[in-house]
């Protein structure tokens, strides 16, 4: 047995969470005078249920990247985990009292990848920086996309709404296709978008 040491909330964590959270509330809303430079494409739920989790196999390419957003919710004591490869193994928890807003299920899940520039900056580009070929060679994406309800059951998103908010970037719901991929999320796109 050992323990986890837990950090207390400062003045500083709570402007960094603010800003934070003002950070990513763009993946619903266009963007706005206030927020140029920012951008991202989404492939979110429509079903009303609660959400424990979501899941996918990342591609990753050398572009750069601020953040990388995960998490899983354990409905017996609230708590989050951050799992890693297909037995689950847990890197990361943290207990449901440290988050405001996070004390128990979500009521949507999404995939998708954002980028952003300094205000008239050109962006750079999403994914793998290039449009979307429909080849997970070429392509970022999401492979085996799931959505986790009732704290243990696995299974495919359905019905998925498609945002982009500039023409230099996409995303493309393949659903499943079979085999080691299952359930495909494609998204990416070229630099070059400025401005709101």
């Amino acid at each position: 047995m050992g323990t986890v040491p837990i950090s207390r909330t400062t003045k500083d964590d709570l402007i960094r969470a603010k800003l934070y959270s003002e950070m990513h509330a763009s993946k619903i809303n266009p963007l706005t005078d206030e927020e140029p430079g920012k951008h991202f494409v989404v492939a979110q739920t429509t079903a009303n249920i609660d959400f424990d989790g979501v899941g996918a196999m990342l591609s990753v390419w050398n572009l750069p990247a601020e953040s990388l957003e995960a998490g899983w919710t354990d409905t017996i004591n609230l708590n989050w985990y951050l799992q890693y490869d297909d037995n689950r193994t847990v890197i990361g928890w943290w207990p449901s009292r440290i988050f405001t807003n996070l004390g128990s299920t979500a009521t949507g899940a999404e995939w998708g990848g954002e980028v952003f520039s300094p205000p008239n900056v050109p962006s750079p580009g999403m994914g793998s920086g290039h449009g979307i070929k429909l080849d997970t060679n070429y392509d970022a994406f999401f492979a085996q996309a799931n959505i986790v309800v009732n704290n243990t059951i696995i299974k495919p998103p359905k019905d998925l709404k498609l945002f982009a908010d500039s023409f230099n970037f996409d995303i493309t719901n393949k659903e499943d296709v079979g085999g080691e991929p299952g359930y495909l999320i494609l998204y990416g796109g070229v630099s070059g978008a400025t401005g709101n």
